[in-house]
C-alpha cells in the first residue's frame, strides 16, 4: 500500500517521548509526503488537540462562512497558495494524514489572523532574551508559551525536498497540525530562529498569514536570504523573528519586528542584552496593549543581569526565563491568575559557540535539559 511504502521509504523514526509528551520524529520526503506522514504519526494527538479547541475552532468555522467574514478568510487561505504552493501541499498532507478536513487545518494555520477577523482573543505568547557577551560569545533563550492544548506539540527533524529540487533540513518545535517554524527551529544551514506574537491594531488580509510566513523562513539558504524574505514579504498580521546565526566564524543574534507592510531590524551588539515579549519595541505601529507583556518587561527591567562570560550569560538566561516573581504574570508562565491556562511549554537556550540548542520541558532554573539538539 502506498502509505506504508512512503513511510518505509522515508524512514520515519520514533526517537523519544519527553516528560511533557514532546516526541521527536525524523521524517523525509516531499512537502505533501512529510505533511501526511506527520499527520498520520500524530493523528491521535492532533485529533485530541482539535477536540480540546472545539469551541474556538467552531467559532472560527462559523465566522469564515458568515457574510461579513468569508471574503477575508478565503483571501487568507488563497494567499498561502500564491505565496508558496509547497506550503499548501504540506498542509494538505497534514489534513489527509490526520483525517481532518483541509478547512480545519487551514483555520488552525491562520488562527492569528482569524482571531482578528472573527473578533476573538489571541494568546500573547513567548519571551526571548538575546545576549552578546562580546569576543564572539553569543547566546540566546526563548520561552515557548501557549494554551494548555498546545502541550501536545512535538519536535520534527525533517528533510523536505521542495518542488524546486532544493532540500530543506531542520529541527523545529511544532504545534499540532501546524506548520513548523511558528515556534522555534534550527536549520543545517547555519541559522535558526524563534517567534513572538505581536498584535497590531490593524491586519492586512491581502498579506501572508504568520504561520506560512514563518514556515518559509525555514526554507531559506542563509541569514541574508531571511532578511531579504522578511523585507520583501507583506505580512497579514504581526510577529517578531529572533534570529540565531551560528554557522559563521562570528556568530550573532538579531531581531526583526514585523507588521503588515513594514518591518524593523534590531542588531544585538557586543555587551548588549535584548529582551523581547509580545509588544513592539522598535516599530512605531498602533498595537493592542497586553498586560502580560507589560508585566514581563517590567520584571525583566528589575532584574540584575550578569553576562561577563558565557557561563554567566547562560545562567542569566535560565534565571530570567525561569522567573516567577510576578505572581499575576510571570515570565515563566504557569497557567494561574489572570494568565489562566497559558503555560510555558518549553524553554530553549541556544549556545552558538558549541552549536547546541538546549531544551527544557520544566522550569530551566531548577531542571536539567530534556533534549540537546546539535546544530
Amino acid at each position: 500500500n502506498t502509505e506504508m511504502l512512503v513511510i518505509s521509504l522515508y524512514a520515519l523514526l520514533w526517537l523519544a517521548c519527553l516528560s511533557h509528551g514532546f516526541p521527536v520524529l525524523d521524517v523525509s520526503g516531499t512537502p505533501y509526503q512529510v505533511g501526511k506522514a506527520v499527520g498520520t504519526h500524530f493523528r491521535a494527538d492532533i485529533q485530541a488537540f482539535v477536540a480540546d479547541r472545539e469551541e474556538e475552532l467552531s467559532h472560527f468555522e462559523r465566522c469564515i462562512h458568515s457574510d461579513e467574514s468569508k471574503n477575508a478568510a478565503q483571501q487568507l487561505f488563497k494567499n498561502i497558495q500564491s505565496f508558496d504552493e509547497d506550503i499548501l501541499q504540506e498542509l494538505k498532507g497534514i489534513a489527509v494524514g490526520a483525517r481532518l478536513n483541509l478547512s480545519t487545518v487551514l483555520i488552525i494555520n491562520t488562527a492569528p489572523e482569524l482571531a482578528h477577523v472573527c473578533n476573538s482573543t489571541a494568546v500573547p505568547d513567548c519571551s526571548d532574551l538575546l545576549i552578546n557577551v562580546g569576543d564572539g560569545t553569543v547566546v540566546a533563550g526563548h520561552n515557548e508559551d501557549n494554551d494548555r492544548p498546545f502541550n501536545r506539540s512535538y519536535f520534527l527533524r525533517a528533510k523536505v525536498l521542495r518542488s524546486n529540487g532544493i532540500e530543506e533540513s531542520f529541527t523545529a518545535f511544532t504545534y499540532p497540525a501546524t506548520l513548523p517554524g511558528s515556534a522555534y527551529g534550527f536549520t543545517e544551514r547555519g541559522f535558526g530562529f524563534s517567534c513572538n506574537a505581536e498584535f497590531p491594531v490593524e491586519i492586512d488580509v491581502g498579506g501572508v498569514p504568520r504561520y506560512a510566513f514563518a514556515r518559509k523562513l525555514l526554507s531559506q539558504s542563509s541569514v541574508s536570504s531571511i532578511y531579504e524574505t522578511i523585507e520583501k514579504t507583506k505580512s497579514a498580521s504581526g510577529f517578531a523573528v529572533n534570529i540565531f546565526a551560528y554557522g559563521s566564524a562570528a556568530p550573532f543574534v538579531s531581531s526583526f519586528e514585523i507588521a503588515p507592510g513594514v518591518s524593523s531590524l534590531r542588531h544585538v551588539y557586543d555587551g548588549q542584552a535584548y529582551f523581547h515579549v509580545n509588544e513592539y519595541e522598535e516599530l512605531k505601529v498602533e498595537q493592542s496593549s497586553d498586560p502580560s507583556s507589560i508585566h514581563r518587561m517590567a520584571r525583566f527591567q528589575e532584574m540584575e543581569l550578569r553576562y561577563s562570560n558565557k557561563d554567566e550569560a547562560i545562567a542569566t538566561l535560565r534565571k530570567v526565563l525561569g522567573d516567577t516573581a510576578d505572581k499575576e504574570y510571570p515570565i515563566y508562565r504557569d497557567g494561574a491568575g489572570p494568565d489562566k491556562d497559558v503555560i510555558t511549554l518549553s524553554t530553549v537556550i541556544v549556545d552558538m559557540g558549541t552549536k547546541q540548542a538546549i531544551v527544557y520541558d520544566q522550569n530551566p532554573q531548577f531542571s536539567s535539559p530534556s533534549l540537546i539538539i546539535d546544530l
